[in-house]
């Protein structure tokens, strides 16, 4: 491979810079004179990539919550497409966020660059006719992680990667789950709140989670909070979250809660129960045996397209990804007008109170975990694009209408 070849990354979300952070550092295994530059976050910086821009304080779910980053993106698809044109760029891999990738990785594949979608979006799970047609006119190769989705994808004639999920990867598979005290001896319950990684996750679900913990508190007795939220400097989601949970809080450790704050793993791991917003911190939750809440709330517009237009609600059997890997309910799934504090506190209690549900919910990520694969995925995964990228003769995938 020639010295000056390079692989451009778009990464937008907190959590595609943790999975495209591993993926970069695997591919420079692989080649060490690759050079790699893109769009990411702190992690992907540390392991390699040269970021042209970082938006991933700036993620968003929901088409209101959208518009308010929208000078952002702009800017950020502007230094990403610039940086396309300068550099001696082989292909672009995407990682998730496909409201800023799809687009990317079009315009890209129009200038002849290989195109790989990486952790491709979630469409295939209640529309996968539509997911197949995005996939196909923008991306050369899918990267899928699930067994269902690969299958979907091959059968479709979409040329498709798949070694499991680089879940396993991101997440230290020597890590063991020790909250620090038994459930019972006097000690106070340790009860970790992940709020997401998104400010308007954080401003619809932080009030509510911070009022479970109080209810929890009087039915249980003393609470030790371990609040996981990204790094991130000045205004950024870190700070909201500090901000928000002292403003709705109101208690002290007299009244029986008290505070900590901790990344989302450190949170899983001193924890006894955790409330969760939903995405790829259940699937660490399975891997580290922790048990887990499942939380989320949409602005009313959103919900209303996801529900009455889309259908997604009636197409899905469950929204928490393990419990879709499963096909059963393994974690609760608390949504919409359901992510009530007091059902909350209820989940969460029966999971510190109630061994039996304990047990079974731990049973259930043993099944999970056996779906994910071992670690080393990533590294299968990397090696397969150095190949199919740089090998003499490669040709895009044929076009899927």
């Amino acid at each position: 491979m020639r010295a000056d070849r390079t692989i451009l990354l778009s990464a937008a979300e907190v959590s595609g810079d943790a999975f495209g952070a591993v993926l970069a550092r695997e591919l420079l295994a692989c080649a060490p004179t690759l050079r790699l530059a893109g769009l990411g976050g702190p992690r992907m910086a540390s392991a390699g990539v040269d970021l042209v821009d970082d938006i991933t304080d700036t993620s968003v779910l929901g088409y209101l919550d959208g518009l308010s980053h929208a000078s952002r993106y702009l800017r950020a698809r502007h230094r990403f497409l610039r940086a396309l044109g300068e550099r001696q760029t082989s292909a672009v891999i995407a990682v998730d966020a496909p409201g800023m990738n799809l687009p990317l990785l079009r315009l890209a594949r129009r200038r002849g660059i290989r195109t790989i979608y990486y952790m491709c979006p979630q469409t295939w799970l209640w529309n996968s006719q539509t997911a197949i047609r995005r996939l196909a006119r923008a991306a050369d190769t899918v990267v899928a992680v699930l067994p269902g989705e690969a299958q979907l994808y091959r059968e479709a004639g979409l040329r498709t990667i798949f070694h499991g999920h680089p879940i396993v990867d991101v997440v230290a598979r020597g890590d063991i789950r020790r909250p620090g005290h038994e459930v019972g001896n006097g000690s106070r319950i340790q009860v970790g709140v992940l709020p997401g990684s998104r400010r308007h996750e954080i401003e619809r679900l932080l009030p509510r989670m911070t009022a479970a913990v109080q209810l929890m508190a009087r039915a249980v007795g003393p609470v030790a909070v371990n609040l996981g939220v990204p790094p991130s400097g000045g205004e950024g989601v870190g700070d909201r979250a500090r901000r928000l949970l002292q403003q709705h809080s109101g208690t002290t450790a007299e009244d029986g809660v008290v505070v900590r704050e901790t990344d989302g793993r450190g949170a899983l791991l001193r924890s006894h129960v955790t409330l969760a917003a939903s995405g790829s911190v259940l699937l660490e939750a399975c891997l580290l045996d922790a048990p887990v809440v499942m939380t989320y709330r949409l602005d009313a517009f959103s919900y209303w397209i996801a529900d009455t237009l889309l259908r997604i609600p009636r197409r899905l059997p469950h929204y928490a990804l393990p419990n879709l890997i499963a096909g059963e309910r393994i974690i609760p799934e608390l949504v919409q007008a359901d992510a009530t504090p007091e059902r909350l506190a209820a989940a969460a209690a029966s999971l510190v109170i109630d061994e039996g549900d304990r047990r079974r919910m731990l049973t259930g990520f043993e099944r999970v975990k056996g779906m994910l694969g071992a670690p080393g995925v990533t590294r299968a995964i990397a090696a397969d694009l150095i190949e199919l990228t740089f090998a003499d003769g490669a040709e895009p995938v044929a076009r899927v209408p």
